[in-house]
């Protein structure tokens, strides 16, 4: 056995040199050297020259070699030829089974290497394609390609059983998404990145629905969902910032919020609805921002609506765990508050008039009473009369710009009103306190 280790050795030695030294193959070997060591192994299967067929996966490596050269330089003209080397390893590391079972009569020391030898095959190859995909795949379809590959990695395990195919897929799908925050930091939003985030999602769903003895964590479904939501967020905000008109930023999340909440009606997971209650209310902060700049934009709307909507849907739902009355009680005076300001920010930039703003006001104090009245809600009838009282206080500046007659005239009809509206509340306070 050791004479035919030299033997083949001395061969195999000699052949590599003469191809290295004496040949000069250059970016050849990406080919050559993986043609040269699959034939060497299927000469040594048929042979049973079982050293021929160890000692001649030096030129695949050497092959692996110049593919590393290859990428340092980021020579793309060969980029092609590149996927040789690892489409060889991968082959071979399922074929050397099949060669020994097919040589017979080999050392026990023989089986122990061979087994080596393919974990070192499975992680060179991996090494190797996470160099290839870094080098040569164009920037918008990367993050996609690394997921990809992740996958299939992950799918490996259930047709050939190994630990490493579960760590190799992890190490793909977090340099994947490395690379994915790497794009949000130059704020690029690729269309194909939203797959990569999508398949998060998907991944935590089939964690969920999978037949199998170990269950997922439950932590581990939370962080897939806010890792997933987070990201989604990123792309959604980078990608709307590039687009021109005014409030869109808002009206995005608006709506993001709206997705995440029936997906986590639809779905069943609390997680889902909590990042979508967290993006409303970054949304709401944005709104918040344009008020402070003196904005108000028609499609600022949709967020305030969704505030009222997502409150009369909450009380409506008939779920296990409903929303106590103080969350209701917020819910209408943030989303009152909120189309307050808008109102008064609009009527202010687009209307001329001292008295404007109060006529808006009185109407939106019928519209919350009607509102109440309506639909049941207490708190919105309040709210009417909190702003029907801030358009009466507002009519003070105007009184007073007016002459000394038409001030006296006005204090004395407004006293009448007070005075009137006290009898009725005198005459009628039981029904009135049911109503409010």
């Amino acid at each position: 056995m050791i004479i035919e280790a030299v033997l083949s050795g001395g061969f195999v030695s000699s052949l590599l040199v003469w191809l290295h030294v004496g040949v000069e193959l250059g970016h050849y070997w990406l080919w050559v050297g993986a043609l040269v060591s699959v034939g060497m192994t299927v000469y040594a299967v048929f042979t049973r020259a079982r050293f021929v067929g160890l000692f001649s996966q030096v030129y695949l490596l050497m092959s692996c070699w110049v593919m590393v050269e290859l990428c340092a330089r980021s020579d793309n003209e060969y980029a092609t030829l590149a996927l040789i080397p690892i489409a060889t390893i991968y082959f071979m590391n399922i074929g050397i089974p099949v060669a020994i079972a097919r040589i017979g009569r080999v050392p026990e020391m023989i089986y122990s290497w061979v087994a080596w030898i393919q974990l070192v095959y499975r992680i060179i190859a991996a090494a190797l394609g996470l160099l290839w995909i870094g080098n040569f795949v164009p920037d918008e379809w990367r993050v996609l390609v690394f997921i990809s590959v992740g996958a299939v990695f992950f799918a490996m395990q259930f047709l050939r059983p190994a630990r490493e195919w579960q760590w190799l897929a992890l190490a793909y799908a977090v340099i994947g998404y490395l690379v994915l925050a790497g794009q949000f930091i130059d704020r690029n939003a690729f269309w194909l990145s939203l797959v990569a985030i999508v398949a998060l999602f998907g991944v935590q769903q089939l964690g969920r629905r999978l037949a199998v003895d170990e269950k997922v964590p439950e932590k581990i479904h939370q962080w897939l969902i806010l890792v997933g939501g987070a990201l989604l967020f990123i792309w959604l905000s980078i990608r709307v910032s590039d687009l021109a008109g005014d409030g869109l930023l808002t009206i995005a999340w608006t709506i993001l919020a709206v997705g995440y909440f029936g997906l986590g009606l639809g779905l069943k997971e609390r997680w889902y609805r909590l990042i979508g209650l967290g993006t409303l209310a970054l949304a709401l902060v944005s709104l918040t921002y344009e008020f402070v700049g003196g904005e108000a934009y028609w499609k600022n709307l949709l967020a305030i609506g969704v505030l009222f909507g997502a409150q009369q849907f909450s009380r409506r739902y008939k779920g296990k765990k409903t929303l106590p009355d103080w969350a209701h009680q917020w819910l209408i005076l943030v989303g009152g508050a909120l189309l307050f300001f808008w109102l008064s920010i609009k009527v202010s930039n687009e209307m001329v008039g001292h008295g404007a703003r109060t006529i808006a006001w009185s109407l939106l104090a019928v519209v919350y009473f009607v509102a109440g009245l309506g639909l049941r809600e207490r708190w919105y009838r309040l709210m009417g009369l909190g702003t029907l009282a801030i358009a009466l206080v507002s009519l003070a500046p105007i009184i007073w710009g007016m002459s000394l007659n038409s001030k006296i005239a006005s204090v004395f009809v407004m006293g009448f009103v007070f005075l009137g509206l006290g009898f009725v509340y005198t005459r009628y306070q039981e029904q009135l306190k049911k109503l409010l």
